[in-house]
């Protein structure tokens, strides 16, 4: 007898265990749907699973009496379910709005450098982009993991259950809020990476207007956009440290509302 009630009460605590893990599965594994680095196309889908998998297992042992409460009517469960997809569709939305900025950044300077029409396959979602943009954002890719800036991205996922506990709802209101301030950032820091090439793109063409006033006989247009392709691609060149930099500060950014304040 007291063998069943053993084998029984194990039966339940396992069964516990594996509900746990799956909730925190919902929120890990919608979050590496989307987070920069571990969402593009490329990366293959057992991978992300399978770290899904063992970031759940990981954070289920971790979180101690913050875990998540198996309710017990599946009326609960589904809200739970529901509620932990939406954190985990939250952090990953935010994570990746780090990135929007080259996209932004990139069809900018592909405009004023004459690259506009160059389109080229972007490995991180199967479309075709400029190539400003799908450089910019593989070399950034690169740097955030080169730089260990994943643990930025796992560690906020970590911490998001401090700031954001299993069966508590999304806070809509302060969600809005903050996907509206990181949509501007993406235009602000968008603009500060282009701005050099933006910049030097002007004053070539103020020049090439010059010389077509002074010299009317200057084939300008022949002239143009090999000096505005050159231009373009040197200031580029020279701005591109400055440009990844600002790009990881946002991504750092993006997640910093999940991250406990330093002390």
């Amino acid at each position: 007898m007291n063998g069943l009630l053993t084998a029984a009460l194990g039966a339940d605590v396992a069964s516990a265990s594996l509900a746990v893990i799956f909730l925190v599965f919902l929120r890990a594994g919608t979050a590496l749907m989307l987070l920069p680095g571990f969402s593009d196309a490329q990366v293959p889908t057992r991978f992300r699973l399978g770290l899904a998998l063992i970031l759940s297992v990981i954070l289920a042992l971790s979180l101690g009496a913050r875990a998540p409460l198996i309710p017990g009517d599946p009326g609960s469960f589904v809200l739970l379910f529901i509620s932990e997809m939406s954190i985990g569709l939250a952090i990953g939305f935010t994570a990746r709005l780090g990135i929007a900025v080259l996209s932004f950044a990139g069809a900018l300077m592909a405009m004023q450098s004459g690259l506009a029409a160059a389109a080229f396959f972007d490995p991180q979602d199967t479309s075709q982009r400029t190539i400003f943009t799908s450089f910019l954002s593989m070399a950034a890719i690169t740097l955030l993991f080169v730089t260990d800036g994943q643990r930025w991205l796992l560690g906020g996922l970590a911490a998001s259950y401090d700031l954001l506990p299993a069966g508590m709802p999304l806070p809509l209101d302060d969600m809005m809020q903050l996907l509206l301030r990181l949509g501007g950032d993406v235009f602000r820091v968008g603009l500060q990476i282009s701005a050099p090439l933006v910049a030097v793109s002007l004053v070539t063409n103020l020049t090439l207007g010059l010389l077509n006033r002074m010299m009317p006989s200057l084939q300008v247009l022949s002239v143009a956009i090999s000096a505005q392709l050159l231009v373009g691609l040197a200031a580029t060149a020279i701005a591109m440290g400055s440009a990844l930099l600002l790009t990881l500060s946002q991504i750092e950014h993006s997640v910093a509302w999940l991250l406990p304040p330093l002390p």
